[in-house]
């Protein structure tokens, strides 16, 4: 062998010059051989620096690293959404009110001798309270509420010129109430200043939850003290039997209901008049059938509305003057979903097929988690003059007009 060879390997002088490693007489000079791998082992490990760096960066800085993920979300509502509600106005399109997870989530695992556990966690934890021009896809307003975690939920509920924003608590967070002027956006309550306003709540909230029909929180409080907040009325109940009762004997109501045909898929529609307490909490439906049955257990009176029958269906919306049901067009492999109106006489106003809805609640007779009972939970609606207002969690709304189901915005954060 050549002796210009020789030494730290078989590279060719020309190659030693390449790669700046060239002594004399051929040779490779130990000293810059040594510098240039200390160059490509820094090299070599600053990929691992760099995302180091910005794992690091999730939580010394959560807030400035979650604003810059916002970045690659496409669109002008960031994050997915919790709830929706809709706020009319004199020109009779009204704006939307979205809550929105925008926090950076990841999920982290700890394994540790004998246990593994999984969780999902986020950086920059907050909810987003947006004002939307859902005419002109434009944000007019938006507000982070931080959070110390996870956001688990968080609602949005409007009447009589007030948005209210509740969120349930969970191991991090505090639950917490927000009262914000419909017209203006501009905050009339937050959670402190609602504790201190109330003096029925002697003690910080410690525990909340929500229920429909009528809308109401269920609050604990830190002195063990809890009450049933009816939202609307501005009413306190130290327990269910007192707001249950609230609805005196000698008022009346009419509701709508769904009772069996022939087995459970297989549905009719009835209104239902008697006792406001006894109504109103839906436990008279399943006797709307059996006038005997119905005037023993609820002191009520039924009405059939139509012979049509609703096939795996439920309704998702009601007052004094229509419901809407949401329900299959057929049973099987074919099935799709669709949502039908109807007024107290029983006269269907309109029927809006699965396509002008939501993919994420169609049918798929081999996913047993897209069948009724489960999607059901994640679907809520609600109107608001001539605005009838379908919400799907954490996929997007959809307003269409009362009168005659023409579809008017849809919304998809």
């Amino acid at each position: 062998m050549d002796e210009k060879y020789s030494g730290y390997g078989q590279i060719s002088p020309e190659f030693q010059q390449k790669l700046g490693i060239a002594g004399e007489n051929g040779l490779i000079d130990p000293e810059k051989l040594k510098k240039r791998l200390r160059f490509y082992m820094i090299l070599g490990f600053l990929p691992f620096i760099v995302v180091g760096g910005l794992i690091a960066s999730i939580f010394i800085f959560p807030q400035q690293f979650a604003s810059l993920f916002e970045l690659f979300d496409a669109g002008p509502i960031k994050g997915t959404m919790f709830d929706m509600t809709f706020v009319p106005d004199e020109s009779g399109k009204g704006k939307a009110w979205l809550v929105t997870n925008p926090s950076f989530t990841y999920v982290q695992t700890v394994e540790t001798p004998g246990s593994y556990s999984m969780s999902t966690e986020c950086a920059g934890c907050k909810i987003r309270l947006y004002i939307y021009d859902q005419y002109q896809n434009k944000v007019v307003s938006q507000t982070d509420m931080p959070l110390k975690g996870l956001p688990y939920d968080a609602e949005l509920h409007y009447h009589d010129g007030a948005v209210w924003l509740t969120a349930r608590h969970s191991t991090e967070n505090a639950p917490f109430i927000y009262k914000f002027d419909a017209a203006t956006g501009k905050e009339i309550y937050n959670t402190e200043s609602f504790v201190a306003t109330k003096e029925e709540l002697t003690a910080s909230i410690i525990e909340l939850y929500q229920t429909e029909e009528p809308y109401h929180l269920s609050l604990k409080l830190a002195d063990g003290k809890e009450f049933i907040y009816l939202v609307d009325e501005d009413k306190f109940f130290p327990g269910i039997t007192e707001f249950n009762n609230y609805y005196k004997n000698d008022e009346t109501a009419t509701v709508f209901g769904l009772t069996k045909e022939s087995s459970d898929q297989r549905t009719l529609l009835y209104s239902i008049t008697g006792p406001a307490k006894e109504v109103l909490n839906g436990s008279c439906t399943d006797n709307a059938d059996d006038a005997e049955s119905l005037m023993f257990f609820c002191e009520a009176t039924s009405k059939k509305l139509g012979d049509e029958v609703f096939l795996d269906a439920y309704i998702i919306y009601r007052d004094s003057e229509m419901a809407v049901i949401f329900h299959h067009n057929t049973l099987g492999n074919d099935a799709k979903r669709q949502m039908s109106a109807y007024n107290i006489d029983g006269e269907k106003l309109w029927t809006i097929p699965q396509e002008q809805l939501f993919p994420e609640i169609g049918y798929k007779i081999e996913d047993p988690l897209t069948q009724m009972t489960f999607i059901k939970s994640d679907m809520s609606a609600e109107r608001a003059g001539n605005v009838f207002v379908f919400i799907v969690d954490q996929v997007g709304a959809a307003g269409f007009d009362t009168v005659n189901g023409e579809q008017l915005w849809k919304i998809i954060p």
